[in-house]
């Protein structure tokens, strides 16, 4: 077996639900708005191709996890607090 506390403590918390606190809201919107923003400009700017669909596609990406790392360590107890 190749699991240790640590690393199931880590899965517990990245698979738990994190419930967003009222800094983790405000800054889910900034993000999504400036993220928006930056989508705006690529759909007015860049012309029709895969590779505006792949910007678009990798900033969505981003924006996911992104909020991932808000919900995850802004939202909710540190992993290294979680029990196991």
């Amino acid at each position: 077996m190749y699991a240790t506390a640590a690393s199931s403590a880590d899965l517990a918390h990245r698979y738990d639900y994190h419930a967003p606190t009222a800094e983790a809201v405000a800054l889910h919107e900034q993000l999504r708005g400036r993220c928006l923003m930056l989508a705006d400009l690529f759909d007015q700017q860049l012309p029709p191709s895969r590779e505006k669909s792949l910007a678009q596609t990798n900033l969505e990406d981003a924006l996911m996890w992104a909020n991932a790392a808000v919900a995850r360590h802004i939202s909710s107890t540190p992993p290294a607090q979680v029990a196991p």
